[in-house]
């Protein structure tokens, strides 16, 4: 028992170096193109995203502000025009008129290129984003900009 498998892994062993000793191929290094990677990346890390890749949201539904110790809680849910929206933030726009007493912000998430109209509870996105209480001092109410309509909440 001890012999075979002794030679078992003797024959792994000189199986497994056979390739080692052959001639390595000329273009190795950082200047070698690898033809699985494509052009214009590198290694196989995504290209960063455009700036601008986010946009409004259809419609918004409900908006919230939440107390907490240090100022408050947003939190906004909307309705994209397709399913399949992602990432959403709520993104101090900037028209933003802090003399009036309104600060505003616009709901945006990144959409897909085609996508299916589906449902409403498919559609809906959430985002929420904290405002200290020194900001929320001076703030009568927050207005949260989509495509289609605008919501003022009130603290």
């Amino acid at each position: 028992m001890r012999r075979l498998l002794c030679l078992f892994l003797l024959a792994g062993l000189l199986l497994g170096g056979c390739g080692y000793f052959r001639e390595k191929p000329a273009a190795t290094g950082p200047q070698a193109e690898n033809p699985l990677i494509p052009k214009g990346r590198r290694g196989f890390a995504r290209p960063a995203p455009a700036a601008e890749a986010r946009q409004l949201l259809h419609a918004v539904v409900e908006g919230r502000i939440d107390p907490t110790r240090h100022g408050v809680i947003l939190s906004a849910s909307g309705m994209s025009a397709q399913q399949g929206a992602y990432d959403a933030r709520l993104e101090l726009s900037s028209e933003a008129t802090p003399e009036t007493g309104v600060r505003s912000y616009r709901f945006v998430a990144r959409q897909p290129q085609t996508g299916k109209v589906g449902l409403d509870t498919a559609r809906t996105l959430r985002a929420a984003r904290h405002i200290d209480a020194k900001t929320m001092a001076d703030l009568r109410g927050i207005r949260i900009i989509t495509q289609t309509n605008a919501l003022v909440v009130r603290p």
